[in-house]
């Protein structure tokens, strides 16, 4: 279980029970089928809101266009963030192309690589039927099954030693990607004291694997790699390991989660993937999970701020100038609703073409630890789905109880 409220918190002290009250950004957030409000979005595709100073593109041209963008667009990080972390500078999501991204993504690259799949996804397998034969036809999903496993490969595949209360320190630190305006003081005052907590964990892990080198780890490969012939540093190693293990566990927590809604409340949805789970068909399972993942990934879309004056959907009827410092939400999944790019957008497609996804991102910042990601996904819920009846638990349990944004706890029922 994880760490629960049982007394007023003392100053300095990490209290989780501030993050499992219903806000209405946890409201939003995780508001299920918006589909209405997207189409009409769609009738004013670059929608501006003065007070706000931000712009919503909805439609999959514009969207995709100032993600490729990154010169003109670059990623927004809110200077507050730095109260959590003032090494964010060489963090990849809020670097420009240029020669430090460049080579501190090429070790990223080659610390987290694509024959590593397949070891996160033996490991994510393994761990979900262990879980899954305990659980004697009923399991929490998310606590038992998803935040479980993915510790269980922070620990063993990224080399970082993660305790479930370690998920809850990342899920509040991520709290600041939700959004471009940094959360209220409460909030702040906990993501600060957790990032110190992350930080200090990261650490410990870079200090052991230079003390005693392991190729087998993610933190063991980064302390021994040389990018331009230079080592990288300790501060540069934990940010960049950071990021990836944020990337990691709170989103495939959220992904997961989201998931698993769609299809608990779609039976034709969850028919096609227990099938493609019993006949072994990885690559069709996993586009049935990407595809579910469409009608409701992660958030809205990524935030980007305007670096220069300049215009949106030149030479159209619907171009825009955009001034420099405009807030730009790139609504993703309104762009993925598109029918103007995306066939049949309201039908369940696991032959969908990979374009007509965005949930990864696109562009510069598309998601670099992406196939770990849906390794991960495919192989802790094939086990579930092979045994088929997969279904909500009566009551509250079959609901999800949320830790901000982020599904803490959702019982479900399956074949024993």
């Amino acid at each position: 279980m994880l760490v629960r409220h049982v007394a007023a918190p003392k100053p300095g002290t990490f209290d989780p029970a501030l993050l499992r009250k219903r806000s209405l950004l946890t409201r939003v957030l995780t508001a299920g089928r918006p589909y209405r409000t997207f189409r009409l979005l769609r009738g004013l595709p670059i929608l501006r809101i003065p007070f706000l100073n931000l712009v919503i593109l909805s439609r999959y041209d514009e969207v995709t266009e100032v993600l490729s963008r990154d010169i003109d667009f670059p990623v927004s990080v809110d200077p507050a963030f730095r109260e959590l972390d003032p090494d964010v500078g060489t963090l990849l999501l809020a670097m420009r192309d240029e020669a430090t991204y460049r080579s501190i993504r090429r070790a990223t690259m080659n610390v987290f690589r694509w024959s590593d799949a397949a070891r996160v996804g033996a490991l994510a397998y393994a761990y979900a039927e262990a879980a899954l034969r305990r659980g004697h036809g009923r399991i929490d999903a998310m606590q038992d099954l998803m935040i479980g496993s993915l510790c269980d490969i922070v620990r063993t595949y990224f080399g970082v030693p993660a305790s479930l209360e370690c998920a809850l320190w990342m899920f509040t630190v991520s709290l600041y990607d939700f959004a471009p305006w940094p959360p209220k003081h409460a909030i702040r005052e906990q993501a600060a004291i957790a990032a110190g907590k992350v930080a200090d964990t990261v650490l410990a892990a870079i200090a052991e694997a230079r003390a005693n080198p392991n190729e087998e780890t993610a933190v063991g490969r980064f302390v021994t790699i040389r990018p331009d012939d230079a080592p990288l540093d300790d501060a540069t190693i934990r940010v960049t390991m950071t990021g990836m293990i944020a990337g990691f566990l709170p989103t495939i927590t959220l992904a997961a989660a989201n998931i698993l809604e769609v299809l608990l409340d779609n039976p034709r949805m969850m028919a096609q993937a227990e099938a493609a789970a019993k006949a072994g068909d990885d690559d069709l399972l996993a586009r049935c999970l990407l595809e579910a993942s469409r009608f409701r990934p992660i958030n809205y879309g990524p935030f980007r701020r305007a670096d220069v004056d300049t215009v949106v959907a030149d030479g159209t009827a619907r171009a825009k100038r955009i001034r420099k410092d405009t807030l730009v939400l790139a609504g993703t999944w309104m762009a993925m609703f598109d029918p103007r790019r995306v066939r049949d957008p309201r039908r369940f497609d696991p032959a969908r073409p990979a374009t007509q996804h965005l949930g990864f991102g696109h562009g510069q910042h598309w998601c670099l630890g992406a196939h770990l990601a849906m390794a991960h996904i495919t192989q802790a819920f094939k086990p579930l789905l092979r045994r088929g009846g997969v279904r909500r638990a009566r009551g509250r349990e079959g609901r999800a109880a949320r830790y901000g944004p982020f599904a803490e706890h959702l019982t479900v029922l399956y074949n024993a």
